[in-house]
């Protein structure tokens, strides 16, 4: 039994519910968590982890680790439930939503009363009197963050709010800093990022209009007509190369995204080595050159990051103009990075089931993007490899969660990853500097 299904199959036997697993996350310096949706929370229509369990990253090389969780009792822990329950000796957390000792102002965010401060903010962001504030969790990754939908009812035009709640003030306050320095209102330059409303550091959370419009993953596909695709594709190229033309605000942290990938593309490989041991050697082979020239990635100057830049953190209010959000991962670092991962996201789902169809819209999607960009040979490179990791490990994540081989889906990956790696060459660095 692995490490994670024996943490499934302890917090299954504490909690008195029948629970189904939605969330796995294991990366280097956060431990590892789980969440889970028990039968309360299915039929009430909840779509984030009720229930969430996390082992800390200081315990997970520990000897004999997996057979002291299996064998966990409820004698041993700490705490009540609904709640928090822990147990020290193997540095284990379960959690009940929204109690989260990582996010301490998570459930005062949910209940914005009458008199508090962040029933205020909302107020004033209507600039009416308020009727009803109804607080609607649409993402919650434990221990990191949770996304607040603020319904507002006035006695005026309604307003929809998003919120988002981080571990840390400092987040926080960069955040919010950050996109009240992208905005820019008027007629002459709409903005490319939501109208930031507030932050309140107590919680902290971040308050910003939402963006009207439709999702970016339901434009970016082979379903949208070509006329209003290619309107489309041209916008998130222009809207990325606008983030990145901004000026870089003081305090940005600057990041080496190469050299931070390359250890973790190592360590996806070997994640696929595990549970795909036919198939890994193909894959082996296409990424060695990859995991190389990885860490000696250049680009001068840095310039402002998204960091998570894909089709999901785009809002189109029509086909013509894109709104950026999400905005808490940005940093100072390589543009290349943005467009390499928006081109590993951009594969739609058939492309791993071996349509032609999809593949052949894909690579014409990708060269539109890059040619609205207007990327210059050594980004294209770069993006080229950035794009190669980011494919890694979205088919080493699939893989390892859905604890199957797979073995058509790695053999494309593969392919996928060759093509980056031909786009992308020379490979060797200072070529790509």
């Amino acid at each position: 039994m692995s490490l994670v299904a024996a943490l499934h199959g302890v917090v299954r036997k504490l909690v008195a519910d029948p629970l189904c697993v939605v969330y796995v996350r294991g990366k280097p310096g956060e431990g590892l968590v789980t969440g889970y949706q028990p039968a309360l929370g299915r039929r009430a229509g909840v779509t984030w982890p009720l229930v969430s369990a996390s082992l800390s990253d200081d315990v997970l090389s520990t000897p004999g680790l997996e057979a002291a969780v299996r064998s966990l009792d409820r004698a041993e822990l700490e705490g009540d439930w609904p709640g928090v329950l822990r147990s020290p000796r193997l540095g284990l957390t379960i959690r009940w939503f929204p109690a989260d000792p990582a996010l301490p102002g998570l459930a005062g965010a949910l209940f914005p009363v009458p008199g508090s401060r962040l029933f205020a903010a909302l107020s004033e962001a209507c600039r009416s009197r308020v009727v009803r504030i109804v607080a609607v969790p649409v993402e919650y990754k434990p221990g990191l963050r949770c996304v607040i939908r603020y319904d507002v009812a006035t006695t005026r035009t309604p307003l929809v709010v998003f919120g988002k709640v981080y571990p840390d003030v400092a987040q926080a306050t960069a955040t919010h800093r950050l996109t009240a320095r992208l905005w820019q209102p008027g007629p002459s330059a709409a903005p490319l990022v939501p109208r930031p409303l507030d932050l309140l550091p107590e919680l902290p959370l971040t308050l910003a209009e939402a963006a009207r419009g439709v999702g970016g993953t339901r434009v970016l596909r082979p379903s949208t007509p070509p006329d209003r695709l290619d309107e489309a594709v041209a916008a998130a190229a222009r809207a990325l190369s606008w983030l990145h033309a901004r000026d870089v605000p003081a305090g940005l942290e600057a990041r080496p995204l190469g050299s931070r990938f390359a250890a973790r593309a190592a360590g996806w490989l070997a994640d696929l080595e595990r549970h795909a041991p036919g198939e890994a050697p193909d894959l082996a082979s296409a990424c060695r050159d990859l995991l190389c020239a990885l860490p000696d990635l250049r680009a001068d100057p840095l310039r402002v990051v998204h960091g998570e830049f894909r089709a999901s953190q785009l809002i189109f209010c029509r086909p013509g103009r894109v709104v950026i959000t999400d905005l808490d991962t940005a940093c100072l670092g390589d543009p290349a990075f943005d467009v390499g991962c928006l081109m590993a996201y951009l594969r739609p789902p058939a492309l791993w089931r071996g349509s032609a169809d999809a593949c052949a819209w894909f690579r014409a999607a990708r060269e539109k993007f890059l040619d609205a960009y207007g990327a210059d040979d050594a980004l294209r490179r770069r993006a080229a490899l950035y794009e190669a990791v980011f494919v890694l490990k979205n088919v080493s994540r699939r893989t390892r969660n859905v604890n199957s081989p797979r073995p058509r889906e790695l053999r494309l990956a593969a392919r996928e990853i060759h093509a980056c790696l031909g786009a992308a060459e020379p490979v060797r660095a200072p070529a790509l500097a």
